[in-house]
């Protein structure tokens, strides 16, 4: 009967197993496969590798994955930036832009840089950009602090009229008309040049029966507009744009508004001397007739003005 012995061949690596026949031949009959300490340590070290490679590809694709995101955030974020109407832009281009559309169209007929059959309004203290916008009467330029939007002439009612309007306008040198009828028509609103009246107060000397000169300014960045009366200065964090004199129509005449004239004022060039029209007198503070307390303000004194800006 044939019996199994377990032989080693000469490099002793591996055992085979023989099997011994009638003839008493041995023949290698299967390879016995247990593999040694050594294989089993090898085997290990491939079973970690592997787990770190698998390990490094998760996060790689995680890193690729977040930089994605990122990158179409960044695209989308772009795409829904506003127009410029809509987040603050360099006030001169926003200037530029205003010219143009003035360029095209004539003012009382614009609405938005296109032809309108209706004229249209700005807010008197906003321009289109959101800045403030304000008259500086007495003066043909604008301070350091804003920029210029036109030049003009001071006009109103005449003195005497109880109707038409009660405020002063600053009428622009270069007027646009639309259709008309030139002539006198009676029962209509008028408007007329304004003249300083001031005889003897030093700082309008000399500016006695002269028009009235004026300038629109627009405050760069600035949104809010203020003027104080009897003051030279502005509150803390306001801009002054400019001081001057509070001025108004005469008592005697029919009521105005009252505005600020500049400290410095100017006369408007080549205009004829005493030809009334709208009046602009100082405006004088009374104390011991009302309530108004002469302390601190002084009877019969002028009174100041400031504009100012935030």
């Amino acid at each position: 009967m044939a019996s199994s012995n377990v032989l080693y061949r000469n490099d002793y690596s591996e055992p085979y197993i023989y099997q011994e026949n009638a003839q008493g031949d041995t023949a290698p009959k299967a390879i016995i496969a247990p593999p040694n300490e050594k294989s089993r340590a090898t085997c290990n070290c491939a079973i970690v590798m592997s787990a770190i490679a698998l390990l490094l590809s998760i996060i790689c694709l995680a890193i690729l994955g977040w930089l994605v995101v990122m990158v179409v955030g960044i695209i989308n974020k772009e795409n829904d930036i506003p127009s410029n109407s809509q987040v603050g832009v360099d006030p001169s281009q926003t200037t530029t832009q205003l010219t143009e559309a003035q360029t095209t169209c004539p003012p009382v007929n614009c609405l938005n840089g296109h032809s309108s059959s209706q004229p249209t309004q700005t807010p008197p203290t906003q321009a289109s950009s959101g800045s403030a916008v304000y008259i500086r009467w007495g003066r043909t330029v604008c301070p350091v602090t804003a920029s210029l939007v036109y030049k003009g002439l001071a006009g109103g009612k005449w003195f005497e009229h109880t109707g038409s309007g009660s405020n002063y306008l600053c009428l622009p040198e270069d007027p646009d008309y639309d259709d008309y009828q030139a002539g006198d028509h009676g029962e209509r609103a008028t408007i007329y040049s304004a003249e300083y009246q001031i005889l003897s107060f030093p700082p309008f000397e000399g500016k006695h029966n002269h028009d009235v000169p004026c300038v629109v300014c627009q405050a760069n960045i600035r949104t809010s507009l203020l003027m104080i009366p009897a003051k030279q200065t502005c509150p803390d964090t306001w801009t002054l744009e400019y001081y001057g004199y509070l001025m108004a129509e005469s008592q005697s005449h029919s009521s105005s508004e009252f505005v600020c004239v500049d400290r410095n004022p100017e006369i408007r060039a080549g205009s004829i001397t005493d030809q009334n029209g709208a009046l602009f007198y100082p405006v004088e503070s009374q104390c011991n007739i009302g309530n108004l307390p002469c302390a601190p303000y002084i009877d019969g004194a002028e009174l100041t003005c400031v504009v100012c800006t935030k």
